[in-house]
């Protein structure tokens, strides 16, 4: 990859277990800090998406 844009990760937490929700804010927020060239991936709850409607959750996947 030369560029962030070539690929990027949307994940959906569709449950609320406290491990899993740390596990995705490792991945949408510290990839660059253990060595990844890009960061590529970007997490959202049910809970955050309860405040979205799908033209938004897509919008933030693709533009994030």
């Amino acid at each position: 990859m030369e560029q962030d844009e070539e690929l990027g990760i949307s994940l959906i937490q569709v449950g609320e277990q406290p491990e899993v929700t740390k596990f995705f804010q490792v991945l949408d927020n510290e990839l660059l800090t253990v060595g990844a060239k890009f960061d590529i991936c970007n997490t959202v709850t049910i809970k955050d998406m309860e405040q979205m409607n799908l033209t938004d959750v897509l919008i933030n996947a693709i533009f994030s």
